[in-house]
């Protein structure tokens, strides 16, 4: 799973042991775009 993400966001979740338990975590929309460099979602 960790393939299909950039590497910023890769080192964020490593770094910060996410992918070591089970439990759920969140991440804002905004963060994505503005942290990690994803594109926003066009508006309809």
């Amino acid at each position: 799973m960790l393939s299909a993400y950039n590497e910023k966001l890769r080192k964020y979740l490593i770094d910060n042991h996410y992918m070591e338990t089970l439990a759920f975590h969140t991440i804002p929309g905004s963060t994505i775009i503005d942290r990690f460099g994803y594109r926003e979602c066009p508006r309809q």
